[in-house]
């Protein structure tokens, strides 16, 4: 799939790793480290000298008050990072907070590495943790450590399109 993405003329393409995380596979991290490193290598296999590999990171699920966000992304960028990665998208957020804390950890370790922070908003501009899409826009304005932030999934093209027109976009590199 992914030199079929290159082919049609992708510059840039995911890891297959969007849910993987010691969350979601129920604190396997041996699991979690396997799809990690597969994910990552057929992926750069597949780019080869035609494209970028962004590292997939998908959202870590809160599961009552003892999952530390912050702690489980880092956790995951870790993983990419010993197998020497460099670009990574932290794909349908809920919140900021967590992974731009793991975006300033990434850029401490590897200082040229390419970031994007990415949000899941419904129609009404809400990301499901309650958090507004100007907010996101305005926390991540001028964070050094985040690259591009913008939006997918969740709500249509119209939508989103629709609640872009209505945010200030200045000082900031859209990802939508």
């Amino acid at each position: 799939i992914h030199k079929e993405y290159i082919g049609a003329g992708a510059q840039a393409i995911k890891t297959n790793t969007f849910a993987v995380n010691r969350v979601n596979m129920q604190g396997d991290e041996e699991l979690s480290e396997k799809l990690i490193t597969a994910g990552y290598e057929i992926a750069k296999l597949s780019a080869g000298e035609d494209a970028f590999v962004l590292c997939d990171i998908g959202p870590v699920q809160q599961i009552g008050e003892n999952t530390a966000l912050e702690d489980e992304y880092i956790w995951v960028a870790d993983r990419f990072l010993s197998l020497s990665a460099d670009a990574f998208i932290f794909e349908t957020l809920e919140n900021y907070k967590a992974p731009q804390k793991a975006a300033a950890y990434i850029k401490k370790k590897n200082p040229d590495a390419f970031i994007i922070l990415s949000f899941a908003v419904m129609a009404d501009g809400f990301t499901r943790d309650g958090v507004f899409a100007s907010d996101i826009i305005d926390a991540l304005r001028g964070d050094n450590n985040v690259d591009a932030c913008g939006f997918n999934c969740t709500c249509s093209p119209g939508h989103m399109l629709s609640l872009l027109k209505d945010t200030d976009l200045s000082g900031i590199t859209l990802f939508a």
